[in-house]
């Protein structure tokens, strides 16, 4: 199980995901121009202030 921290774009709270768990990740951005990277399981997606780049990073120093 590789579970890395992440931090949510609206609220700023931190949040514990299962990377096993998670289909895909894409960078994307508001209608204001803020950039974000939604990460999705199946049908349900969360927002996250980390990079992809960041997110890869995580992913590799997470414990297997």
């Amino acid at each position: 199980m590789k579970n890395i921290t992440l931090t949510t774009n609206g609220t700023g709270k931190q949040v514990i995901v299962n990377w096993n768990n998670v289909e895909f990740a894409k960078e994307t951005s508001s209608p204001y121009g803020d950039e974000y990277v939604e990460v999705h399981f199946g049908d349900q997606f969360i927002d996250v202030k980390e990079t992809l780049q960041e997110i890869h990073e995580k992913c590799l120093h997470a414990l297997v």
